[in-house]
Order: C-alpha cells, then structure tokens, then sequence
C-alpha cells in the first residue's frame, strides 16, 4: 500500500479529499496531514511517503515552495497540486517543478481516483527497479544502507532460484553484456527478476512460493533448448544472497547435463557429482591416436559419434563432457599440421562457443567435428563453406531484411545450414566483432537512417522497424553505440 501525504490549511478540504482516498483508492493510505508548507516538509523528510498531495495556498511556505524543495531533498516523491480555479495557470507552471499532475478544486472523485491509478502504476515500476538494483547490489556483496533496505525490500527472508537456459556463460565473450538491464515486472506481485551472468541465465527472488514464476520462465525456454534450475531448499536472509548466488551459479556448473531439463535442489549432495572417470580408457585413446594417423578420418568420426551417444545415454554431466573433449582435441593437435597457423586461443574460443550455444548432444557433436575438421584439413580452402563474399553478402541481405525479426545465432544458423561455431569463426574472422555485436551495430546504423529520412516517424515506431520492442531499451543501447540519446540526435551533426 503506497503511502500519501496530503498538504491542505482548509480543514473541511482536507478531509473531504481524504474520504476520497479512503473510499475510493484502495492500494493508498493517508498516513499524516499538514496544515501549512513547512509542516508538510517536516513530515515529508521524517516519514518519506510516495505521494504528496499539496495545495497552494498556504501559509508560512505555500505549495510551489514546498514541491520545489521535496524534488532537491527528496528526489523520488511524487507531487500533485490541487488550485482553485482562478489559480488554474499558476497550477500549471508548477508542472515545470516536476508536479506529476494538478487538480482544481472542488476535487472530483473520480478524477482523483484515475490520477492515483497512474501513479500507482508509476510507483509500481519504480519500486521494482529501485528493489531490482538493490538485490544486485546484494548479490555484488555491496554495503547498503539499512535504511533503504528495509524501506524497498521490506521482507527478512525470500525464496531464491536460478534458471541457466542452455549452456554455461561464454568465457571468452566479447561484446559486452548489458548489466543495467531490467527484465520486464512480472504480473505476479512480489517476484522479482534479475539478470544472471548473461542474458540467458535469470535469477528469480520471491517472498512466496518459487515454483510457479519458475514454471512461467522454464515454459517459454522449452522450444529453443534446454534448462537447468537450481532452487535453494531454505529461505535466504538478505544478507546471504551474496553466498547463495554464487553457491547456486557452482552447482548449476557441475549439474548440467546437455539438453536435460532439470530441476535441482540446493545444497546438493556432490559427492558423485563426477560420476565417471575423468580420464579416457587408454584403449580407447590407442584406438583413435591409430585411426587419425593412419588417416582413417571416417573410421574415426564414427568412434566420436558412438562416444557422444554413450554420453548422452548415460547422461554424462556437460563438465565431464568438456575434459573428454580436451583430450580428444589434444590427440588431434599432434597430426595437425595446422597448429601453428590455428592460434589456440581460436580453438579454445571455438570449443567454448560449441558447449555455451549447442542445445543437444548432436549438436555439440557436429559443432566439435567441425573444430576436428579444421584441425585435420590439408587444403585449407577444404573448410571455407563460404567464402568471404558470399559470407558477407548472405549474412548482411538476410540480416537486413528480417531487422524488425528477433535475431539470434540460432536463427541465423538454421537459415544457412552451418553451425553456430562456424558461424562464430567466420564473424570474428572477418568482421573482426561477435555476432551480436555486429547485429546490434546494424540495427542501430538502420536507426538513423530512418531517423534522417523518415522524421515524422515516432521513436517507438523506429525502435520496432530495428528489432527493438522496448523503446527504452533501445535508447539505452543507442545512446552506448553513438554516445548520445536518440532523442539528441542530430544527422546534420554526423
């Protein structure tokens, strides 16, 4: 319930504006009242509500004043002003104050209760965000006022899980993840979500019951792969979250098993968390060192193929999965003639781009064979499925012509037959940027384009046109590539 202060030196006005907010406006409460301005300051400072209803007519500091010194002191209150009628172009001005509205007297009830609609709605976001940087900053182990703790996040304990869609994070990531980012207030009150490590790992805080935000996010990430969550079996203290967190981000390391949805209860039991021996039968080894020698390279993939098979039968955790295949790298490495011309980093990149992005065993099979490929070849035009014109051409066309698309690696993929470390090898390689690097740079490109020829367009509208359904967010990643708002932006200036 939000909190409001109502400022009125008319007693009878006073209390007929209350009745209306008692009566008619449920998610609010009165919680003081003030007689003149500096009153109403006094009390603002002491009890911070979110709302301050003022009139501006009264004495010792009138309405105007006293807005003009809530928005200095206390930034976040909002303010609305009641004026009589022949006051009604002063009321006005005080919107340049930062007034979130006026109102004449006498005060209708229903216009009343429609304004306070909308700033419930206003409060209702800004509270989320304000609760969302605070359990970031939580979860950063930062120092927080106790204060503003208790103020925004009101509850002692909360439920706390992690959902990881697909893989583990990129190590070698590139562009730049934005952190800033609020994921959308959920319907469901008192749930909370934060971005993990990237963008496909959420963090979901509760003060009630996990399971069905869980359920909600878990559903929509069925049809584009596979997810792992791990849900602490214990309320969580404030306090603890920092902990807890990186205890949940640990267990969902070592747990994952790729494409099995799971669902983990936290602490686990690790002790037969390595369930297998962590190194490859030595017969096994002599087999494959013999078939790659021997240029046997069919003979070959077919033992790498029946490898991932059993993998996935017997459900091998995914970090398991990695050392084997670090070792069977390491074996090809030693035919290749090829090592000094591939740098290891590109291989180690490689290698963390098929496990971070492959949503089935098969997958990752046919992303690992093509780093073996590259590895083996002779020829080294052999492994260019594309070359540099046709990659440039292909991929910008169909880029640009499904700009208002969602755009993922994935997509891309599907739409060209390679793989998604394939597809990585070749941005890096010759556009020198990541994939969504290079996405983002040309939606935003496309932007001022359509801002320069189309000026009657509404940013809302421009936004869409370049993929981007939150208009806000799209400033956002405007204002990081070019340095200013678009709002600011000027084509002449370019």
């Amino acid at each position: 319930m939000y909190k409001i202060l109502l400022a009125e030196d008319e007693p009878p006005a006073r209390r007929y504006v209350k009745n209306i907010i008692e009566t008619k406006c449920q998610e609010f409460i009165v919680i003081d009242e003030a007689e003149d301005g500096q009153e109403a300051l006094e009390k603002a400072i002491l009890l911070k509500p979110d709302v301050v209803i003022t009139d501006i007519k009264m004495p010792i500091m009138d309405g105007i004043e006293l807005i003009k010194q809530i928005r200095k002191q206390l930034p976040d209150i909002l303010c609305i002003i009641i004026s009589g009628y022949g006051d009604f172009e002063y009321a006005k001005s005080a919107i340049q104050s930062g007034v979130i509205d006026y109102l004449l007297k006498p005060v209708k009830p229903l216009q009343l209760q429609e304004l306070l609609h909308i700033i419930k709605e206003k409060l209702d976001k800004q509270y989320y965000e304000k609760q969302v940087e605070l359990f970031k900053s939580l979860i950063r182990g930062d120092k927080n006022k106790e204060e503003q703790l208790n103020l925004y996040l009101p509850f002692s304990t909360y439920n706390i899980a992690l959902l990881r869609k697909n893989g583990p994070p990129s190590r070698y990531r590139t562009d730049t993840f934005d952190r800033s980012v609020v994921i959308e207030k959920p319907k469901k009150e008192a749930v909370w979500l934060l971005m993990g490590q990237d963008e496909r790992e959420i963090l979901c805080i509760t003060s009630e019951a996990i399971e069905e935000p869980i359920r909600e996010i878990s559903a929509s990430w069925r049809e584009s792969g596979y997810y792992t969550i791990a849900i602490y079996i214990k309320r969580v203290k404030k306090t603890e979250l920092y902990n807890i967190f990186k205890e949940l981000i640990k267990d969902i390391q070592i747990s994952t098993i790729i494409g099995e949805n799971q669902i983990l209860k936290v602490p686990l039991n690790i002790k037969n968390r390595m369930s297998h021996k962590e190194v490859l039968e030595d017969v096994w080894i002599r087999k494959i060192d013999f078939m790659i020698s021997g240029l046997m390279i069919e003979d070959f993939k077919k033992e790498i193929i029946k490898a991932f098979q059993k993998w996935e039968e017997d459900k091998y955790f995914l970090f398991e999965v990695e050392n084997y295949i670090r070792q069977i790298l390491h074996i090809v490495k030693k035919y290749s003639n090829k090592t000094k011309e591939i740098n290891c980093n590109y291989i180690e990149t490689a290698l963390d781009e098929a496990i971070c992005y492959a949503t089935s065993m098969g997958e990752l099979m046919e992303n690992i064979w093509d780093i073996i490929q590259s590895l083996l070849t002779t020829n080294k035009n052999t492994y260019c499925k594309l070359t540099k014109e046709e990659f440039l051409s292909s991929i910008e066309n169909y880029l640009m012509q499904n700009l208002s698309q969602p755009l993922s690696l994935q997509s891309v993929c599907t739409h060209l037959g390679i793989s998604q470390t394939y597809l990585s090898r070749l941005f890096r390689k010759y556009k020198n940027t990541s994939f969504n690097e290079y996405v983002t740079l040309i939606r935003i490109t496309q932007a001022k384009k359509l801002m320069n020829e189309n000026q009657q367009f509404l940013l809302k509208d421009i936004a869409e046109m370049v993929g981007y359904n939150d208009p806000a967010y799209f400033s956002r990643v405007f204002r990081v590539i070019t340095g200013i708002p678009p709002s600011h932006y000027d084509k002449n200036a370019e």
